[in-house]
């Protein structure tokens, strides 16, 4: 369902989150439900300035009954600190209404059912959102850190298989509790989020590998030149093995040798990404030079 725009950006709501709006709604919590609304929405306009501060563009953000899903057409994955920024930017704002909140409490002396919902509220999507999984702004921040040493592809990889152990421990734990008879349905729907988005995340590394190249093209033809790593590989080197180890900064030249260090020939980090793209994940390099 599409709300208005806002400031340019489109409004989603998912229909999970449309329909659990409306049960809450039904039993008299319309009030919490406003709020709840006001605090994801503010969430996302954490995340959306930051990203404005960094002159990208949103084409939309959507509500989930998991928190909002901001889409940036620019792949910020491709700059650390830049997606370490907008990810924090969210839990950060959580933080500060609950600072906020909990200020008013204590000197206006003031409390109820709504102030406590407010608390508990910025302090769940604050702690919920830094769960260290992918496409949660934890999960963000975590490949941040980590692309900044080893490489978005290797990054993102090493945040899938902490997914991976989450996701199997969420699902246990709900699984668990229905067998003795105490449903958790969040748990078991976190588990089947985390499990249906496993696949989009590793078919849009390739695409940022590809988008990461064309950046860097485009970086050469407005500045005229752009700093140059070169790597040296064996010709049994899968393609996707050696994207892993391309960084953000920098071109890649690869030499291709054998065992002898005899060069083969070389390969431009656009070749390469090139290859990936077509689903060439797991050809040595020696057969990309052949063609």
């Amino acid at each position: 369902m599409k709300l208005p725009s806002f400031f340019g950006v489109s409004i989603r709501v998912s229909p999970l989150w449309l329909c659990a709006a409306i049960a809450l709604a039904a039993t008299g919590r319309g009030r919490l439900v406003i709020m709840t609304i006001l605090v994801l929405t503010t969430h996302e306009l954490a995340h959306l300035l930051v990203a404005r501060g960094y002159g990208l563009e949103i084409d939309y953000f959507e509500l989930t009954p998991f928190g909002g899903v901001m889409n940036i057409p620019y792949p910020i994955e491709l700059d650390p600190l830049v997606e370490m920024s907008v990810a924090l930017a969210g839990p950060l704002n959580n933080l500060l209404f609950l600072a906020a909140g909990i200020a008013v409490q204590k000197h206006l002396l003031l409390s109820g059912s709504a102030l406590s919902f407010f608390l508990d509220l910025n302090l769940s999507m604050a702690l919920f959102n830094l769960i260290p999984v992918l496409p949660l702004d934890g999960g963000r921040v975590y490949r941040a850190f980590l692309s900044a040493r080893m490489g978005y592809r290797d990054a993102t990889m090493s945040v899938l298989k902490l997914r991976t152990l989450i996701l199997f421990s969420t699902f246990l734990v709900g699984l668990v509790s229905a067998v003795r008879g105490k449903l958790l349905p969040l748990s078991l729907a976190f588990a089947l989020f985390l499990a249906s988005n496993t696949r989009a995340i590793k078919e849009l590394m390739n695409l940022v590998a590809l988008e990461g190249t064309i950046a860097k093209t485009r970086k050469l033809a407005s500045k005229g030149q752009l700093p140059v790593k070169q790597i040296m590989a064996l010709e049994s080197v899968t393609v996707r093995t050696l994207v892993a180890s391309f960084q953000p900064d920098a071109y890649h030249i690869v030499i291709v040798c054998d065992r002898r260090f005899q060069q083969k020939g070389m390969l431009t980090e656009q070749e390469v990404v090139r290859a990936l793209y077509q689903g060439k994940h797991d050809w040595p390099l020696g057969n990309l030079l052949k063609g």
